[in-house]
């Protein structure tokens, strides 16, 4: 007869969570899965970058629905919800332009109030 539990801890063993989805791998750590699915296709990127649900579900894994943008433009595409379907890539592109645009802005810097004794 087989065991009918199927053994959650093992290498390769998806969850779902509040936060999305995470892999457990082979030394025992827990991963989140769109991130270990970006790096199994492109590699390890540079630091500073965040990988991007296109459609804004988190759940939603698939290669095709990640992209790798700075910090800055990953805010910007949260702040203003803007979520595309997967095969809008055009849209995507132009408003990851405008976040960058957004972004380099010349931002109201306030003067630091000197300390009086």
């Amino acid at each position: 007869m087989k065991n009918k539990y199927v053994n959650v801890n093992k290498p390769g063993t998806i969850k779902k969570r509040i936060k999305g989805n995470f892999i457990k791998l082979e030394n025992g750590e827990w991963r989140e899965y769109y991130k270990y699915v970006y790096e199994q296709h492109y590699g390890k990127g540079p630091k500073g970058y965040i990988i991007h649900h296109i459609n804004g579900n988190i759940y939603d894994d698939r290669i095709e629905n990640l992209i790798r943008v700075s910090r800055p433009v990953h805010n910007y595409l949260i702040s203003q919800k803007l979520w595309f379907n997967s095969d809008d890539k055009e849209n995507l592109l132009t408003a990851c332009l405008l976040a960058e645009l957004a972004h380099r802005k010349p931002h109201r810097i306030r003067k630091k109030k000197s300390k009086k004794c």
